[in-house]
C-alpha cells in the first residue's frame, strides 16, 4: 500500500494551494520551451541522449503544473503524455493550457501515491521535475515513480541543486522556502536509486554550468530593488552566466541534478 504523501512530505496541501493562487490567479500559463535556451539546453541534450524517440511511447509526469514539460515531450519527442497534479485547480489550469496548444491529454488531480492506472496502462517514461526534494525520505517517492513505469521503462527525476550555492542563497533570502526542501545532492539522489531493488541506474549528474534560478534570487530582488538597480544587477548576473559557461558541471554551481533509471523486467538482481 503506498504511503500517503502527507505523512512524509515537507509541505501540506494548503501550502501548495496558497502558492498556486498567489502565483497564478487564473492566468493560463505560457508553455513553450526553447530547447536552445541557456537555462534548458543542458537538460534537452541529456534527455535526447537517454530517452527513446518513439511516437507511441507513453509518458507520465508527476507534479505536472503548469504543463511545460508535457508540452515539451509531446512536441519534441512525440510522446503520448499524461500528468498527475496534487492541487486540483492547478490540474485544471494545466489541462486548459495544454488544450490551448491543441494538446488534449488526461491531467489527473490526485496525490501521486493515490493515482492508480490499470496494470496494462503503465508508462514507458515516468518523470518529475522538482517533486522528490519536497519529501523528507525520498525512497518511497522514488519507488512510486518505478511502480508507475512498465517493466523496462524509464524513470527520470530532476531536482534543484540546493546542496551548493543555490541552497546557501535560498536559505539566506527565503528561509521559509528553504525549509520545505530536502537539500539533497546528486550523490544522495543516486544512492536512493541504488537502494531501490526494482530500478537500475542508467545515467545522471549535475547539469548546467551556473545559474541562480533555483535560489529564487532574481524574482526576490526584482520585487525589492528600484528598477534601475535591478537592471544593473541583471546585466552583471547575465555576464556571470555567460562567463560561467566555461565552468564544469559541479555540486557547487550547477542549478540541477538529474538521474535516469530503468525499471527491472524481472525481480532478481
Amino acid at each position: 500500500m503506498p504511503e500517503p504523501t502527507q505523512g512524509n512530505a515537507l509541505t501540506t496541501p494548503d501550502f501548495w494551494g496558497d502558492e498556486f493562487w498567489k502565483l497564478n490567479r487564473d492566468a493560463v500559463p505560457e508553455l513553450e520551451i526553447d530547447p536552445d535556451h541557456r537555462e534548458f539546453s543542458w537538460l534537452h541534450r541529456f534527455l535526447q541522449q537517454h530517452l527513446p524517440r518513439r511516437p507511441d511511447a507513453r509518458l507520465l509526469e508527476l507534479g505536472c503544473h503548469p504543463g511545460r514539460y508535457l508540452w515539451y515531450f509531446h512536441t519534441y519527442f512525440g510522446y503520448e503524455v499524461e500528468g498527475v497534479e496534487y492541487v486540483a485547480p492547478a490540474a485544471e489550469l494545466t489541462h486548459q493550457a495544454l488544450k490551448a496548444h491543441d494538446i488534449e491529454v488526461p491531467i489527473h488531480a490526485a496525490d501521486l501515491f493515490d493515482f492508480q492506472p490499470d496494470s496494462d496502462e503503465l508508462f514507458d517514461v515516468v518523470c518529475s521535475f522538482g517533486v522528490v526534494e519536497h519529501f523528507a525520505d525520498v525512497e518511497p517517492v522514488i519507488r512510486r515513480h518505478g511502480e508507475l513505469a512498465r517493466p523496462g521503462g524509464l524513470v527520470v527525476i530532476a531536482i534543484p541543486n540546493h546542496a551548493g550555492v543555490n541552497g546557501t542563497v535560498l536559505k539566506w533570502i527565503q528561509p521559509e522556502v528553504y525549509a520545505v526542501h530536502n537539500h539533497m545532492s546528486f550523490r544522495d539522489l543516486k544512492d536512493a536509486i541504488d537502494a531501490n531493488a526494482e530500478l537500475d541506474y542508467v545515467a545522471g549528474g549535475y547539469l548546467g554550468h551556473f545559474s541562480l534560478a533555483p535560489s529564487n534570487l532574481c524574482p526576490h530582488l526584482r520585487q525589492r530593488l528600484p528598477w534601475k538597480v535591478y537592471a544593473l544587477f541583471e546585466r552583471i548576473y547575465n555576464g556571470c552566466v555567460r562567463v560561467a559557461h566555461y565552468l564544469p558541471n559541479s555540486r557547487w554551481f550547477s542549478p540541477n541534478a538529474v538521474v535516469v533509471a530503468r525499471r527491472r523486467s524481472h525481480d532478481t538482481r
